[in-house]
């Protein structure tokens, strides 16, 4: 059985933040647009998750992963995972850009 410190260790590895941040970053980038709140579509069927939108966009800009490379990794389409990683960087600046920048 994993004990927590090493659940935190694979969390920090892959994210480079404490599972609160993410959280943190999750609830407000959920409550300030749309985009990243999780939907269906037209025939019924559930979207991407908010956790799943977040991810892409920080892989991409942690380790500058291509966007083909998500495609490949988490089943997201190229062309998704570029207009997620605008509309979250858009997004961070709107509701940090005022304190951090």
């Amino acid at each position: 059985m994993v004990g927590r410190h090493q659940e935190g260790d694979k969390f920090w590895r892959r994210f480079r933040m404490r599972p609160s941040l993410f959280n943190r970053i999750l609830e407000q980038v959920m409550n300030y647009d749309t985009y990243f709140q999780q939907r269906r579509d037209a025939c019924g069927n559930l979207g991407l998750s908010t956790h799943q939108k977040l991810t892409v966009a920080l892989r991409m800009i942690a380790y500058g992963t291509p966007a083909d490379q998500i495609d490949e990794n988490l089943r997201i389409a190229e062309t998704t995972s570029i207009e997620t990683l605008k509309i979250f960087c858009l997004t961070i600046h709107a509701i940090y850009g005022r304190e951090y920048l």
